[in-house]
């Protein structure tokens, strides 16, 4: 194979690539406020500036662009969060979780919600929350109390399970109006609680 012949194929890869980043983009705008049942092929494609037809290439059609959608965010998300970790100090921890949250928090309810809906879309779900699952217990079980039993270990990580949860979020920054810095004080407060650690001093 000559060397513009490789230049060519580079250049193709790199395009279709981008292409599929931009309707991933335009799905990722669309879906957070769209019903799915309401969500159309051309609709997506006319933001992500192609043709219905070059989202069906890509893609499949609307469940495997929604599928795809979901493995994008997903691996954006596992990386925040994997480089919150290796930092180590909780409140880099806190941090990762609340701007997953605001990234992504929305979305991903709606996503639980509308689980059933998408063929396929179970499964891409289920290897996500065990991801978050393990994130969770490599991020917080360090900081737990090393005195404590195996018992209360457990008991500890569940109540950061539930504490952290993306309703918890949702309870703070959509129900209770919290702007995103006092969501964050908030997080943190309940998450040191469980931990036994001290609360930080309030924002003004």
């Amino acid at each position: 194979m000559n060397r513009r012949r490789k230049y060519d194929m580079s250049n193709r890869a790199a395009a279709r690539e981008e292409t599929r980043r931009r309707i991933i983009a335009a799905m990722l705008d669309v879906f957070p406020a769209t019903p799915y049942p309401d969500i159309r092929i051309d609709d997506i494609a006319a933001r992500a500036g192609v043709t219905g037809q070059t989202v069906i290439r890509h893609f499949g059609g609307k469940a495997g662009l929604m599928v795809a959608t979901t493995e994008a965010s997903a691996a954006i998300i596992s990386l925040l969060q994997t480089a919150e970790v290796a930092d180590g100090p909780l409140d880099g921890v806190i941090a990762a979780l609340c701007e997953t949250y605001e990234r992504f928090g929305d979305a991903m309810a709606k996503l639980f919600a509308e689980v059933h809906l998408v063929e396929g879309l179970a499964e891409v779900v289920a290897r996500g929350r065990a991801d978050y699952l393990a994130w969770l217990d490599r991020a917080l079980r360090p900081h737990l109390d090393p005195t404590l039993s195996a018992d209360a270990r457990a008991i500890r990580m569940a109540q950061l399970v539930a504490v952290c949860d993306i309703a918890t979020w949702r309870l703070l920054r959509r129900e209770g109006g919290l702007d995103p810095e006092h969501a964050l004080q908030a997080f943190s407060d309940l998450i040191r609680s469980v931990l036994g650690h001290s609360a930080q001093p309030p924002l003004p």
